[in-house]
């Protein structure tokens, strides 16, 4: 297991997705790609153990980027769900 992923062993990886662009205002999302692949050996090892949710699976955060006076700020920031 790779210890760079912290305490979410789950977590394999991210991608990010425009959502909509003006001159104002960016609105972005972020992918975060969850696998047990790094724990047990197939999914049917995962199955046999009495797991039954999503061996893997995808979660979305949202992100908001607004321009101000003093140049782009931060007003959305979606971390936990």
């Amino acid at each position: 297991m790779d210890g760079a992923r912290g305490s979410d062993i789950s977590y394999t990886g991210k991608k990010y997705e425009l959502i909509s662009e003006t001159k104002d205002e960016i609105d972005f999302k972020a992918i975060a790609k969850h696998s047990w692949a790094g724990v047990y050996e197939n999914e049917q090892q995962y199955r046999d153990e009495g797991n039954t949710d999503p061996f893997e699976w995808e979660e979305e955060y949202t992100f908001k980027i607004v321009k101000t006076d003093n140049g782009f700020r931060i007003a959305e920031f979606e971390y936990w769900k």
